[in-house]
């Protein structure tokens, strides 16, 4: 038996949960977090994500969303 791996979405300023979604199978967070920002409203909101988050297209979607970024960066990534 795997384990059940999910994407939260979690509202600081209401201290609430906004959504979550459950990730394939044979997969992963920076595949799920689209899927689940396509679910949610959050134009002039403030989206962080860890550094799994942090990728070019994930980026993208929360802008064209209207809403604004804040990513973790590792040292490898560019």
């Amino acid at each position: 038996m795997s384990a059940i791996h999910r994407v939260s979405a979690f509202s600081a300023a209401n201290n609430v949960g906004l959504g979550q979604l459950k990730t394939e199978e044979k997969s992963n967070e920076i595949t799920a977090i689209p899927e689940l920002l396509k679910l949610l409203e959050i134009r002039g909101c403030l989206v962080t994500l860890d550094a799994m988050g942090c990728q070019r297209h994930i980026a993208r979607a929360i802008v064209k969303k209207e809403a604004d970024y804040l990513l973790a960066v590792k040292g490898n990534q560019v």
